[in-house]
């Protein structure tokens, strides 16, 4: 995983208390992730980020991922690639370019359950 990006911001006007928004970007067999956690407290070393399960550790009634003593990511606010703004979580992992396969038509036909026949945009339902 790559930090990506690190926003810095107060969670109040008045208070002096800091967090980042930190986003990672990473590779898998289904394509390029992009990972954000929205609400993540100071002190906190970027080398040692965490690569939660998709089910973490939950512990407490805020819903927190405690990383280590003096690290603790909390809810917050995310807008993904969509435009669509999520509230609420403790982070977001977004699929923003998905493997592309190269497959002949018997391997399509087989992952699909039924024939397929190939046609030209032009003869697209003749």
């Amino acid at each position: 995983m790559t930090l990506e990006h690190v926003y810095v911001y107060k969670e109040q006007k008045d208070s002096n208390r800091l967090f980042m928004k930190l986003t990672y970007k990473y590779e898998d067999p289904k394509g390029i992730h992009r990972r954000t956690y929205p609400k993540v407290s100071f002190p906190a070393s970027l080398y040692t980020m965490p690569f939660p399960s998709i089910y973490p550790h939950m512990h407490g009634t805020d819903g927190v991922i405690s990383v280590c003593e003096d690290l603790y990511i909390q809810k917050g606010t995310v807008r993904v690639q969509s435009g669509k703004t999520i509230e609420d979580v403790l982070f977001v992992d977004e699929l923003i370019k998905p493997t592309a396969y190269k497959m002949t038509i018997e391997e399509i036909e087989e992952k699909l359950g039924y024939k397929v026949e190939i046609v030209s945009k032009d003869t697209k339902g003749e």
